[in-house]
């Protein structure tokens, strides 16, 4: 049986992965803008998500944490839109795109009230 990880463990592995992505933001520096603006959404849907993947779970709570929680939902379309950008030096986001973001959010955030 799997025991839990230990909370203070588990806050550092989440800390050690926001520095990586700082870095990585910082490494970047020199490239283009819409890069940076792209990781840096990646960086915060991730934040986002390890808020509210914590063992307190505070996006459940209350609807003042909404937007946290949106962001935690958007974290693939931020790292696809990063690849995209990256990987094949393409700007442009497909209007199929922006409706699955709109259906991933719209369930997320449905689903939320559970």
């Amino acid at each position: 049986m799997l025991r839990p990880m230990p909370p203070l463990l588990d806050v550092a592995f989440r800390s050690a992965g926001l520095a990586i992505g700082l870095v990585l933001a910082l490494l970047m520096l020199r490239g283009q803008w819409q890069q940076r603006l792209d990781l840096l959404a990646l960086l915060g849907c991730g934040a986002a998500y390890l808020v509210c993947s914590g063992p307190v779970r505070p996006c459940c709570a209350t609807p003042v944490y909404l937007p946290v929680l949106a962001g935690a939902i958007g974290f693939p379309f931020a790292l696809w839109k990063l690849a995209r950008v990256v990987l094949a030096d393409d700007r442009g986001v497909p209007a199929t795109a922006w409706a699955g973001l709109t259906v991933l959010l719209a369930s997320g955030l449905l689903g939320a009230g559970d």
